[in-house]
């Protein structure tokens, strides 16, 4: 068990965040009894996703590592409101979505991301719960987002260590299902789709130049040439259905 002796509490400013990292690991003990109260609280949140986000992580050629349980909590003050946010749509662009075309056209919790994706750039009512996290190939992370305090998404961030983020750090990708919250049913809006929307209706709104990944998934993409004048697909958004095509899950792809 571990003791107060034991708990080592460190706090990190950078940048205009503050991180309160708490450990409670023995070095003798490769599992302390408050790590895996910490595990055992967050299954039934965390497992549901695990799926989703590997398929995402799949997409940029990642692999997963074990899960770390660590404490902490980054906090930033901002200015911005999300009050009397108009909702815009366009039509499908003909050659294929953009990450800026994308984004101009995407509403989380009424806010939108911009260009570049950065933590720095998340609304002030947005936060990162990085207690438990999962780690891919030495160069990303993945953490929770939260929305007042309430968890959203799981964001994929450009950076291998949580006290390494700071308001520069990138966001990769964001993943939202119903299973993380409930409310995100009526509150991802992306050109006029949310959760209340099957693939049909989906299609219809994102046009039909997407790709198939597989019986359940599609990806929405831009082409670009290479230096051999090849095409290179970039993805930018990511859409897994249900057995009866009701949408189930919305993958953000920025920095894929």
């Amino acid at each position: 068990m571990t003791t107060e002796e034991n708990k080592e509490k460190y706090n990190i400013t950078i940048e205009g965040f503050d991180i309160d990292y708490l450990t409670t690991q023995e070095e003798s003990d490769p599992c302390s009894a408050h790590q895996f109260a910490t595990m055992i609280n967050i299954k039934k949140l965390f497992l549901p996703l695990l799926t989703a986000v590997l398929v995402i992580a799949g997409l940029g050629g990642c692999k997963t590592n074990d899960i770390e349980n660590q404490a902490a909590q980054v906090n930033k003050e901002s200015t911005a409101t999300t009050e009397n946010v108009e909702i815009k749509t366009i039509e499908p662009p003909e050659d294929g979505w953009t990450l800026e075309d994308l984004l101009s056209v995407t509403y989380i919790y009424g806010n939108q991301l911009t260009v570049p994706c950065t933590v720095g750039n998340l609304d002030s009512n947005f936060s990162l719960d990085t207690s438990n996290n999962l780690e891919f190939d030495d160069k990303t992370c993945s953490v929770f987002l939260n929305y007042k305090n309430m968890p959203i998404s799981t964001i994929n961030l450009d950076e291998n260590k949580v006290t390494k983020i700071n308001s520069n750090t990138k966001i990769n990708k964001l993943v939202f299902s119903l299973s993380i919250n409930n409310d995100n049913k009526n509150n991802i809006i992306i050109n006029g789709i949310d959760f209340n929307c099957n693939k049909e209706q989906a299609v219809l709104k994102l046009g039909d130049s997407y790709e198939i990944l597989n019986e359940y998934s599609i990806a929405y993409y831009y082409s670009t040439k290479n230096e051999s004048n090849q095409n290179t697909v970039n993805r930018v958004l990511w859409l897994m259905f249900d057995e009866s095509d009701n949408l189930v899950t919305i993958g953000i792809l920025i920095n894929d």
